[in-house]
């Protein structure tokens, strides 16, 4: 398996792991140092926040989350995606098309940047 396989397989894996809701195991597929940042807001970083920003966003959905890649394409270390979150909020069927840019070290996510715009809670 090359580099960029590895990076692409486990991204995909983060990806799907999200319908389990939940958060240690998103966790671990981060290195301990690891970011995650929903572009423009801060960023969060390291295992314990991580594992707190993971479990309220979980918390938010009321159902089913699932990550719809689109296109992902990896060059070994840096992985970007084209994808549609499909979740439940505030009683409704929600769906957020997204942009996605993993870098992957060690076999794990370094770093994870989404850019989207948000629905509306109306």
């Amino acid at each position: 398996m090359t580099e960029s396989d590895a990076a692409d397989r486990i991204v995909r894996e983060f990806c799907a792991a999200w319908a389990n809701k939940d958060p240690d195991e998103l966790v671990s597929f981060f290195v301990e140092d690891g970011l995650w940042r929903d572009m423009p807001g801060p960023c969060v970083i390291g295992h314990a926040p991580l594992r707190a920003a993971f479990a309220a966003a979980i918390g938010k959905s009321e159902g089913e989350i699932r990550f719809e890649i689109r296109h992902q394409l990896s060059d070994g270390r840096v992985v970007m995606q084209e994808r549609t979150d499909h979740f439940c909020y505030a009683g409704a069927a929600r769906s957020m098309p997204a942009c996605g840019v993993f870098k992957v070290r060690d076999g794990r996510i370094a770093a994870w940047r989404d850019y989207f715009r948000p629905f509306s809670a109306d």
